[in-house]
């Protein structure tokens, strides 16, 4: 079993980290989904096609995807446009005067492992989530960011 224990860091607005199934990877869903105080996933012995709650392959072959949410961040803000339609380009960030250096965030992971043998081990990760990467920023409608390895993690027996 692996536990993920939640600590956001924002400026503004109201975040929320889920989980979301690699088979949704890339879609928009699930906006409304509370922050849950963890994230248990189950460590299957065998592959698997259902990914409706959290698990992850023994071998940890399998992707450990989450969704990011920054809600709030702008309360009774009007489309002007008769008829506009929503597109997550960057457009509504601009039009509603959001400074987008404010929704840098980040987020500590407690991670919590569990064997079959029924030892514990626990380390603590820490990441950025910037408004901005090298290659694209949230008023582009996306963020694609990569973990870097060298972000080490111990992990201390319990």
């Amino acid at each position: 079993m692996i536990v993920l224990a939640l600590l956001l860091h924002h400026k503004s607005g109201t975040p929320s980290l889920s989980y979301k199934s690699p088979l949704d990877f890339g879609k928009v869903s699930n906006l409304e989904a509370e922050q849950p105080e963890e994230i248990v996933f189950n460590v299957l012995n065998s592959e698997t096609k259902n990914f409706t709650n959290p698990v992850v392959y023994n071998n940890l072959n399998s992707p450990i995807t989450l969704t990011y949410v920054n809600k709030n961040i702008k309360s009774n803000y009007q489309i002007s446009k008769d008829g506009a339609v929503l597109v997550y380009d960057g457009s509504l960030l601009k039009s509603a005067n959001i400074d987008p250096t404010k929704l840098n965030c980040g987020i500590s992971f407690r991670v919590k492992i569990i064997t079959t043998d029924n030892e514990k081990f626990q380390s603590t990760l820490f990441i950025d989530i910037p408004y901005k990467s090298d290659t694209s920023s949230i008023l582009d409608g996306y963020l694609l960011t990569t973990i870097p390895m060298d972000n080490k993690c111990i992990f201390y027996q319990l």
